[in-house]
């Protein structure tokens, strides 16, 4: 019986989804055959991205873009090919109503997502992009100046709909792996330094107090492959770095690549944040311990593949042994 009801309860729900896109199909008002907007994304020179919360507006800057409102910064500019690939050939498949008094329904009026391009001083694109339809495969769309109310293939609000911070670029160093060939972990505050030497194409060495020996080739490898794209979480603010000292950090990452050198200072906010700050470059950026596991390694853990036993686990060992030996000599 059991069995029974539940086949029955979801012989219900097939019943329902299937009322549902009958009725939404019973919506379509027919308009022809379908639209394809096409979109150079070559040819865009600048976004606005209009949302009830604010602006965002991003511009092309030579082969780089940048973010322009509401302030400016560098623009990740994977986020950006992303959202103009997503309306290179935009497909606009159906008119699903041309009355205006409709579009909170689909969210293309004032809640929605206005989307402009321009391509130099001409509008490429000028559209109000609403909510999703319900089984996901379709976005509503509306063109600013028109009533019809369009159904896009494909879930295009996520191209849009981001916070500013979200378009920002959170490269702290972009490098080629095969382009390093050196990188210092310092801790000045401690006077310590490790450096990993590229030996050949494939092999690294450690060299620490003096000492030089190979190392572990997959934690060497993984230090490497972290130093090249290492980004950020967030952005720190003036309030997280006042009375930091950067100039004496808690860690120094040195990278020799390609001929140039980039310095990336470290200091501590609390016992799980750092803020970062590269030379040469005012911006903040804030990381959790964790994120960087694998740059912030000890000599050691380079050269065996083992990370030391943390300081913690070490403390509670001797306490427990202390324990233990106390308690013997109690028994005696």
């Amino acid at each position: 019986m059991k069995r029974l009801a539940i086949l029955a309860a979801v012989f219900v729900v097939l019943l329902g989804v299937l009322a549902l896109q009958r009725w939404q199909r019973s919506k379509i008002v027919v308009s022809g055959p379908m639209q394809t907007v096409k979109v150079d994304p070559e040819k865009v020179t600048k976004v606005l991205i209009h949302k009830t919360d604010g602006d965002v507006e991003l511009q092309r800057v030579g082969s780089e873009w940048k973010v322009t409102r509401p302030a400016e910064y560098p623009a990740n500019s994977d986020l950006v090919k992303g959202m103009l690939k997503a309306v290179e050939e935009l497909k606009l498949e159906d008119v699903i109503s041309s009355n205006p008094a409709t579009r909170g329904t689909y969210q293309v009026d004032s809640t929605g997502t206005a989307v402009t391009m321009w391509s130099g001083d001409a509008k490429a694109l000028d559209v109000v992009v609403g909510k999703s339809t319900a089984d996901w495969t379709h976005t509503f769309v509306r063109y600013a100046d028109r009533n019809e109310v369009y159904r896009a293939d494909g879930v295009l609000s996520y191209n849009f709909n981001r916070r500013p911070e979200d378009w920002r670029d959170k490269s702290i160093l972009h490098l080629e792996e095969k382009q390093i060939d050196r990188i210092v972990l310092g801790y000045p505050k401690d006077g310590r330094s490790i450096v990993l030497a590229r030996a050949d194409s494939t092999h690294w060495n450690v060299q620490e107090g003096g000492a030089t020996a190979h190392a572990d080739s997959a934690t060497a490898a993984r230090l490497v492959s972290n130093v090249a794209r290492l980004s950020t979480v967030n952005f720190g603010t003036a309030a997280e770095a006042a009375g930091k000292d950067f100039m004496t950090p808690d860690f120094r990452l040195q990278v020799d690549s390609n001929g140039g050198k980039h310095q990336v200072d470290f200091v501590a906010v609390d016992e799980n944040k750092m803020l970062a700050r590269q030379q040469g470059n005012e911006t903040l950026y804030s990381l959790y311990k964790s994120n960087l596991a694998n740059v912030m390694v000890h000599g050691e853990q380079l050269r065996t593949g083992k990370a030391p036993e943390p300081i913690w686990l070490r403390q509670a060992s001797t306490s427990i042994g202390r324990a233990s030996i106390g308690r013997g000599r109690a028994s005696r």
